[in-house]
């Protein structure tokens, strides 16, 4: 005969229990999506660090919420990328269609992140 007394719960157990942690209490900054892997493609596929300046694009749009944002320092800062080289990505994203640009003297750039051209499939 089986004994139902042997799998009772005790409540002292019940309160050794922990909840799982939830994953809206992380801190930080996380890249927030859906991310078009189209989109990541096309930048992987440019030279040098164009890849990890979209990266940080699409960091700041997810922070921004908006596809058009100021594009300072504090983005892009995470990949140890110079001027020289953050212009250069800048200009290479946006020749690929993946970006918008617009300078004003002595300020940062305003990006508007695109969607990307035709999609490639591998």
């Amino acid at each position: 005969m089986l004994e139902l007394d042997k799998f009772k719960l005790q409540s002292d157990s019940l309160l050794q229990i922990k909840p799982k942690r939830s994953l809206r209490r992380r801190k930080g900054l996380f890249l927030r999506g859906p991310i078009p892997i189209s989109w990541l493609a096309i930048a992987g596929n440019l030279p040098g660090k164009s890849l990890h300046v979209g990266i940080s694009l699409w960091l700041a749009y997810g922070v921004e919420k908006q596809s058009r944002f100021r594009f300072t320092p504090k983005w892009y800062g995470w990949f140890d990328v110079s001027p020289a080289t953050l212009r250069r990505s800048l200009r290479r994203l946006q020749e690929a269609g993946l970006i918008r640009l617009e300078y004003r003297p002595g300020c940062s750039p305003i990006v508007t992140i695109l969607e990307a051209p035709e999609e490639q499939t591998p």
